[in-house]
């Protein structure tokens, strides 16, 4: 009686994994075993804490912004940038931004240009390296992480994470598959 007694307390103790923290320990089982991760957030930031940021790089941003009461468009993709002015009819009529890439970085450029604007709406996707050989795509809408994918070097599998919105709310979704 005493050893089935200490059997149904031992089994009750043991932690119900769920499917996001399956795929966790599947692709990276020495980075997030120990870890608590149930959401993007908390994935981006024991990443954070675990391996330190080498480099940065933006790889796309959309962002829509009033500044002086006019309503623009910032558009960076494939290393170009790209201003509009915004009219009425949601018309994007082009400004010229060819004499602002010359010889500054796009980063700077791109803060410039955002340091005294009211933001609408911001879109953004970058490419980290941090140690550990990891990298990691982040993408934010509006400041909030909305899709991760991270990789090692030498590892086939790669970790590909979004958030998926329906009817009962936003639910993070992770996926341990081989990269396309």
């Amino acid at each position: 009686m005493i050893l089935i007694l200490s059997f149904v307390v031992t089994s009750e103790a043991k932690e119900k994994i769920s499917a996001f923290k399956k795929e966790l320990n599947e692709c990276f089982k020495t980075d997030f075993l120990k870890t608590q991760s149930t959401s993007l957030k908390s994935v981006y930031a024991e990443l954070d804490k675990r391996f330190q940021l080498v480099t940065t790089e933006l790889i796309a941003r959309d962002t829509e912004f009033k500044e002086n009461d006019e309503t623009r468009k910032l558009k960076y993709a494939e290393k170009k940038l790209a201003l509009y002015r915004v009219e009425d009819n949601e018309l994007l009529v082009p400004i010229n931004t060819d004499l602002r890439q010359k010889d500054r970085l796009i980063d700077t450029t791109i803060s410039q240009l955002l340091i005294h604007a009211t933001m609408i709406s911001d879109y953004m996707k970058t490419k980290e390296v941090r140690a550990g050989q990891r990298f990691v795509t982040v993408t934010k809408a509006d400041g909030e992480i909305t899709a991760l994918d991270i990789s090692k070097l030498g590892q086939k599998k790669q970790l590909f994470c979004t958030r998926k919105i329906d009817e009962k709310g936003a639910h993070d979704i992770c996926s341990c598959r081989e990269p396309k």
